[in-house]
């Protein structure tokens, strides 16, 4: 089978010859390929792309890691086309990645934070949270980082400063593979989710589950429903999900941060006590997580036809995919 694949953030001389391939070459599948994003249409030379496959007759495949889109943007193609929905990818690209996996997770008796909330991009949503985090007075105490003072926004509650964890180099190396120790130091997480305009489960939501860790997600509504549809639980002893299906996303995020006002009020030194009562549900979440990483069945046909190349021809059309492959099923 002759495939040619395109990653959507993938170099723009890369994507422009493979492009240019369109016109020479029949190809038997043309992929574009982005399950570590939500969405599609915004990458590099995706104009140029719609327009080779029209003029060429090829079907363009679409992979992306969303569950659902709920965006108005989403384009309308006058090309043929099929979305392939991987919305597990990031339970195997995690496992690969995250450095914290590699070593032995510290036990904590004495935590310093009620939570941590970690925000990189200033999305609009984001910027909400963090009024609403203002409003109830929980940024002074707790763990939270934002990494853009100058962003434009109509806050009530906030003015937004440089808010950086131990993990100060990041700004410059954007690992999101090494946790601060701030991280370990926090009884529970807030999580700022990629969108809230799509269904879509990231680093930072599998973060937690791989280490353990409590958690909320900000992100659109019934976003915790779809982690009970994989078979993990929720930490109802601690938690009120009521929010999860509430649609309006200020009303929806006020409630979610509720949760984390009360939890501020539970005085450090119960909070291993606490942890104690869901310590059964961390475990189960974290083997369920490794289960989704160890399931292959979960891995859309078109990435098996990839993996099948590799196989027989050596060919690597995804070097990502193969490592994340190689990590799971052929590592003892």
């Amino acid at each position: 089978m002759n495939y040619q694949l395109i990653d959507v953030w993938g170099k723009l001389d890369q994507w422009q010859d493979r492009i240019n391939s369109l016109y020479d070459t029949k190809f038997d599948k043309v992929i574009l390929y982005g399950p570590h994003e939500w969405g599609y249409w915004y990458g590099k030379s995706w104009n140029s792309l719609l327009k080779a496959c029209k003029d060429t007759g090829h079907k363009l495949t679409i992979v992306i890691g969303s569950k659902e889109l709920f965006t108005t943007k989403e384009p309308k193609l006058d090309i043929e086309y099929e979305i392939i929905y991987w919305p597990t990818h990031f339970f195997s690209r995690t496992h690969y990645f995250l450095e914290s996996l590699k070593n032995e997770m510290p036990k904590v008796d004495n935590y310093q934070h009620h939570f941590v909330s970690m925000n990189y991009r200033p999305r609009v949503w984001r910027c909400l949270l963090m009024d609403l985090i203002a409003k109830n007075k929980l940024q002074h105490l707790n763990a939270i980082s934002w990494h853009d003072p100058k962003i434009e926004y109509d806050w009530k509650h906030w003015k937004p400063r440089l808010m950086q964890l131990s993990d100060t180099s990041f700004t410059q190396t954007r690992n999101y593979n090494v946790l601060p120790n701030e991280y370990y130091q926090s009884f529970a997480q807030l999580i700022s989710e990629t969108r809230i305009d799509a269904l879509f489960v990231s680093e930072k939501t599998v973060t937690a589950l791989f280490m353990e860790k409590p958690f909320l997600v900000a992100s659109c509504s019934h976003y915790h429903k779809y982690l009970d549809t994989l078979g993990f639980l929720r930490y109802d002893e601690i938690f009120d999900y009521s929010f999860d299906t509430v649609e309006d996303a200020e009303t929806r995020f006020s409630l979610l941060v509720d949760n984390f006002k009360n939890l501020s009020t539970i005085p450090f030194k119960d909070l291993p006590k606490l942890r104690e009562k869901i310590e059964d549900k961390l475990r189960y979440n974290k083997q369920r997580a490794h289960d989704i990483v160890h399931d292959y069945d979960l891995y859309p046909d078109v990435t098996k036809e990839l993996m099948n190349i590799y196989k027989k021809d050596g060919i690597k059309l995804s070097g990502i995919l193969v490592k994340m492959y190689e990590n799971a099923f052929e590592t003892k």
